[in-house]
């Protein structure tokens, strides 16, 4: 009996605030429309990897690594295939969606010594200091190696860029 008075009061003090769930809600703040400009670092841990070819992958990496990067977000708040591949690739993105808090993109990347395809679906979140999803990484090589990389990223803005990106 005590309990259910204890908590009936605790209703009747949250009643009186004028913040109902809904008005907390409405008064949460909104996702940015587009990624905030600034420099981020991302930092990706390896969920899965595997050979699709049955040979040695031509990267070597395994289940639990991290790494940490940085990378710019210019003033149009699109981001950077940097953010979410390999060092050294040259991507271009295709079908990028990043708007009010979410993103989804296809990155089609080169990498140089290797032929063929490498592809990366990314998908994720972001708000105005931070990011986070997944990248999805399959590659269709003319030679063997081939590999599907399954990474989750998180990623946090740092400051202002002071690279290229800072005068776009």
């Amino acid at each position: 009996m005590r309990l259910l008075l204890i908590a009936g009061g605790a209703m009747v003090l949250a009643g009186c605030s004028g913040e109902t769930p809904a008005n907390q809600a409405a008064t949460a703040e909104a996702p940015p429309a587009t990624i905030p400009a600034g420099e981020y670092e991302v930092t990706t841990t390896v969920a899965s990897f595997r050979s699709t070819d049955g040979a040695t992958p031509i990267v070597q990496v395994k289940q639990g690594d991290t790494a940490t990067s940085r990378a710019c977000v210019a003033a149009d708040g699109v981001a950077p295939p940097e953010l979410f591949v390999a060092k050294g690739d040259v991507c271009t993105s295709q079908n990028a969606y990043v708007r009010n808090g979410r993103m989804n993109l296809t990155l089609s990347c080169k990498r140089e010594g290797v032929s063929g395809n490498i592809m990366t679906e990314v998908s994720g979140s972001f708000a105005a200091d931070s990011m986070k999803g997944a990248a999805t990484t399959i590659t269709s090589l003319s030679g063997t190696g081939d590999y599907q990389l399954h990474q989750d990223f998180t990623a946090r803005r740092v400051g202002e860029c002071t690279g290229p990106a800072a005068k776009s």
